[in-house]
């Protein structure tokens, strides 16, 4: 059954997808993740990080490190104070007799299994600030309602409902930590939050002492029963708190509140840097693909192992029975106190070999999971031997201190989980299910095995139940070592496919998996882009260009504000390949907003094509002709829009496994400005330069920055002029997008199309200007 189960941890995800022994060499060089290089980096890893990642890091351990191990003591304590009641009088006042304390807690994992791979996977879609502080306020509540309970049947039912609430805090948090933290970070902080549940199992016993010695009979209950109140007590208030400060996911594009915007770019670089994927659709060929991955059934079956294989605490069992009738040492009893007091050392010795085991493995490891999932089933295996075989009524200090060193293997748990994280790194989806499907399955065992082989009429010799510990110590050996194999059978088959890459193409040899650069990728796939968002898609070069990559089997999603002209766009292409948004670009505060809706209606864009404008002429030698606020307007619509608009979407297209882009339309008139339309020119110069220095800052990231910079195109944007003369001037849209898309498919990242002007005379000053910038970045660099 495991008392620990729920305790399990997961140090989230990893660099490598196979061999965690390699994960610090992967970052090796890197300035957003620092590998340890002295001791201090081994005790507590911010130490000689640079300093912007130091304090976001502290600002994250303390908003969210903080507030995860406080729930978790807190949900340790709600889920165990039911056998510290039972054993404190709750058993003599329910009359609860046989096996109904078993029952009622397998009834609690009955809740808890239905409620948790919903709630896991619920977050890859819905931000933890609103789940996680919803299902503490939901158990908080069903604790306080134990307290008045006057039959087991009720018990059954509040059990169940605490059960439900708790499913999703474990796992959830886990996948939290791995959506924020790196594999140089997330060992310690995982193991510190598992063992937060601990202590509130530990506290536990001592709240209930507390508890029974001082409210026994305060105001007609029974110091059981304060304990309930108690706990739901300090329960939500810490929920409540979890609204205001729990944060968003760094990969949903929703910056959290306490976190500039730079910190929260720098969130998104760190997990994208380590190859921690974003969400992604749930298509066919996904769930196709985790149904036949070994990682689906072997993964989850090694926590099953583990969480079962853990022996049910029996000390205050044992203890206990010394004050049978007739006694079976008589002069030996033992208080109430006593009984959950003296079994707390356990709980200690779990804590300190935890919290050695996570270091080591983090640190002198490198990241190595393994041999402490060995150590624990060994361990585990020789102490449920003892148990069993060791006489229970002489030697009382042997048995004693063989129970406080019993639970020393149980630490392998969270590492078990750390596994699982980093072998599924690049799947947020598939990280999640399985996280949650182990934690899951190990319960839907935990609540069917005790009553079969933890009685609690057997105890506290309980010899079915330690021979159950040592046969799923064995297969948790044997299991583990059957991974290792798969394990090394994937990465040699991964090494031999990169190996056949690599005689095609020279430079695969020299990319690095998980942490690939734009140029790289661009290098490799020239137009790789499936499904593009397109502002300005209604009209002009923005409609030409969607129809044409509709045609290239490109799927599009329009973005305007004329809803009819939406509308005939879907119709002509079909909802398969087109869809639309309606949005006007020059509500600029609306764009944050509008970034979020999009990446949760389409999940899987890659391609962010920003190609709104607007054009008229100005007198300036008039104040009359031109207005400030008109002036103004259509520097919103054709600069700041792509300023807002871009900083909205950058943070999920760095958050994207796989190649991610933006595209700006700008155009010739940025080098080369026309006076009547002085706004237009302005804000097309200012795009041009706003381009290159967003090209240099995503340099190191799998976003490409392409520019488009048409000529003179017939399309609705001269209209000002007269629709015969504006749309009778420069070259047809279709030739037009026909060039662009033909350029696109070819890598370029900055495209002088067309072949009405001097086209040559163009592309020479642009590659002129861009050799001077590339020369002169590097320097200025050196300066941050």
């Amino acid at each position: 059954m495991g008392t620990a189960g729920d305790s399990q941890q997961v140090t989230a995800a990893s660099v490598y997808s196979i061999d965690a022994e390699n994960q610090t060499n992967n970052t090796q060089g890197d300035d957003v993740i620092k590998p340890a290089r002295s001791w201090k980096s081994y005790v507590w890893d911010t130490w000689e990080l640079p300093p912007d990642q130091r304090w976001m890091l502290f600002k994250v351990d303390a908003f969210v490190l903080t507030f995860a191990s406080l729930g978790y003591f807190l949900k340790n304590i709600d889920q165990s104070n039911v056998n510290n009641a039972f054993l404190s009088g709750m058993q003599e006042d329910l009359e609860m007799f046989g096996n109904q304390l078993v029952t009622s807690t397998s009834i609690w994992t009955v809740g808890y299994v239905i409620g948790q791979i919903p709630s896991n996977l619920l977050l890859t879609r819905v931000s933890p600030r609103w789940v996680i502080p919803s299902l503490e306020v939901g158990w908080g509540l069903a604790t306080i309602c134990t307290s008045s309970v006057k039959s087991y049947q009720a018990l059954y039912a509040l059990r169940f409902l605490v059960g439900f609430f708790e499913s999703g805090f474990y796992p959830g948090i886990h996948y939290l930590l791995g959506s924020w933290y790196t594999p140089q970070e997330i060992g310690k902080r995982a193991m510190i939050f598992w063992l937060a549940g601990s202590v509130g199992t530990l506290f536990s016993g001592f709240l209930q002492a507390a508890a029974y010695t001082n409210l026994n009979g305060t105001h007609g209950y029974a110091g059981w029963r304060w304990l309930f109140i108690i706990d739901g007590i300090i329960t939500l208030p810490l929920a409540l708190l979890g609204y205001v400060f729990f944060p968003n996911l760094p990969q949903s594009g929703k910056k959290t509140w306490w976190t500039t915007q730079d910190e929260h770019l720098l969130s998104v670089k760190r997990m994208q840097k380590i190859g921690r994927a974003g969400k992604q659709p749930w298509t066919k060929a996904k769930v196709k693909g985790i149904l036949l991955s070994w990682h689906t059934y072997l993964l989850p079956l090694l926590y099953i192992l583990w969480n079962n294989g853990i022996p049910q605490p029996a000390m205050g069992y044992w203890l206990k029975s010394f004050n049978a009738d007739p006694a079976p040492l008589p002069g030996t009893s033992y208080t109430v106190a006593q009984i959950n007091n003296l079994p707390l050392p356990t709980t200690g010795v779990l804590i300190a070999m935890s919290l050695a085991w996570a270091w080591l493995s983090d640190g002198p490891c490198r990241g190595a999971r393994w041999p402490f999932i060995y150590a624990g089933a060994i361990t585990t295996l020789i102490f449920a031997s003892l148990m069993m075989k060791m006489p229970f009524y002489t030697n009382l200090n042997g048995r004693t201190v063989i129970y406080w060193l019993s639970n020393i293997g149980g630490g392998a748990g969270p590492l078990i989980l750390s596994w699982i994280n980093e072998i599924c790194s690049d799947d947020t989806e598939k990280r999640a299910l399985l996280v949650a499907m182990a934690n899951d399955l190990a319960y839907v065992v935990q609540a069917v095995a005790p009553n079969f082989v933890w009685k609690t009429t057997e105890f506290p010799q309980a010899p079915k139940g330690y021979t159950w510990s040592i046969v799923l110590q064995v297969l948790l050996i044997l299991s583990t070592a059957t991974v290792q194999l798969l394990l090394w059978l994937d990465k040699k088959k991964a090494a031999k496919a990169k190996a056949g890459l690599s005689a095609i193409d020279p430079l695969e040899s020299s990319s690095i998996e998980g942490d690939t650069s734009a140029d790289q990728i661009s290098s490799k796939m020239t137009f790789p882009y499936k499904h593009i968002l397109l502002v300005g898609a209604t009209s002009g070069i923005g409609r030409a260009l969607a129809d044409r990559l509709i045609q290239a089997g490109i799927k599009v999603t329009a973005v305007g504000r004329r809803q009819r002209r939406l509308d005939e766009f879907i119709a002509k292409h079909g909802e398969e390949k087109a869809s639309g948004m309606n949005y006007d670009v020059s509500n600029i505060d609306g764009a944050p907003q509008f970034a979020a809706d999009a990446i949760a209606q389409h999940p899987d864009l890659d391609c962010i094509f920003l190609n709104q404008g607007t054009q008229r002429k100005y007198k300036l030698t008039d104040p009359k002709d031109g207005d400030l606020g008109d002036f103004r307007a259509e520097m919103d619509v054709d600069f700041i829009s792509y300023v807002a608009l871009t900083q909205a979407f950058t943070p999920f297209l760095m958050s994207r496994s796989t190649p991610t882009s933006f595209i700006f339309t700008t155009s010739l008139l940025a080098l080369t400005p026309v006076s009547r339309i002085p706004a237009y020119s302005a804000a097309k110069a200012a795009l041009n330069a706003f381009i290159y220095c967003l090209r240099d800052q995503l340099r190191d990231s799998n976003v490409k920055v392409i520019e488009l910079a048409p000529p003179l195109v017939s399309t609705e944007l001269h209209d000002y002029m007269g629709i015969e003369k504006g749309r009778g001037m420069g070259m047809p849209v279709e030739q037009y997008a026909e060039d662009a898309y033909q350029a696109l498919e070819k890598g370029s990242d900055e495209i002088i199309g067309g072949s009405v002007g001097p086209t040559e005379v163009f592309q020479d000053l642009v590659d002129k200007r861009r050799k001077i910038f590339d020369e002169f970045a590097p320097i200025l660099r050196d300066l941050d």
